[in-house]
């Protein structure tokens, strides 16, 4: 009966530091690489078929395997290009301003030149009408 207790505690002992290893391990992260041939990092408690570095027990390291492991991956190249074409966009666009700018002062300058030629028009045109007008 005492080697049956025995027994039992220790089965006992070794399903509970079984279970305390398993949750200490905790989750372990891995650098994949997707079919888009893009690389990722991702939590995993398995293997995974198209791991290229880890198991690593943090993410901050997997990270840095990953800049090791795909410096530029597909997306973050599109993203650097995307972002020079829009810098690139943007400096047109200050050029064309630059260039527009004048022409529109003279094109407000030549406005007000003519909106007082207006005035002036229907002022005389306002007194040609009252010298034709009979008299009372």
């Amino acid at each position: 009966m005492k080697t049956q207790r025995i027994l039992g505690l220790f089965i006992g002992f070794i399903m509970l530091l079984m279970t305390v290893v398993a949750f200490a391990a905790g989750d372990s992260w891995v650098v994949i690489k997707d079919k888009d041939n893009v690389c990722k990092v991702v939590k995993s408690q398995e293997k995974i078929a198209n791991t290229i570095a880890g198991p690593f027990t943090g993410k901050e390291v997997a990270e840095q395997a990953l800049a090791k492991a795909c410096p530029k991956s597909t997306v973050e190249k599109l993203r650097e290009k995307a972002a020079a074409g829009i810098e690139k966009a943007k400096a047109e666009a200050e050029k064309l301003k630059e260039k527009a700018a004048p022409s529109i002062e003279k094109a407000k300058v030549e406005a007000e030149k003519l909106k007082e030629k207006a005035e002036e028009g229907i002022d005389k045109a306002g007194e040609i009408i009252k010298d034709h007008l009979p008299k009372k």
